[in-house]
């Protein structure tokens, strides 16, 4: 998961297996463009739910 934020609009990303928080990547602290990257394996069995949702300003 990638995001990427301009200054003064910083923006968080979470990726959640079953509703629970396992990865984060955040952005736009910092001059310019800032962006912020995760990458994550995970074990999954059948009926795992896997989901990625912003905070503030995503892009």
């Amino acid at each position: 998961m990638t995001i990427g934020n301009p200054t003064g609009k910083p923006g968080t990303i979470r990726m959640e297996k079953n509703q629970e928080s396992i990865a984060y990547a955040f952005a736009g602290h910092t001059r310019g463009w800032d962006h912020g990257s995760q990458t994550i394996v995970v074990r999954m069995s059948v009926g795992d739910v896997m989901s990625v949702e912003g905070e503030v300003h995503v892009s």
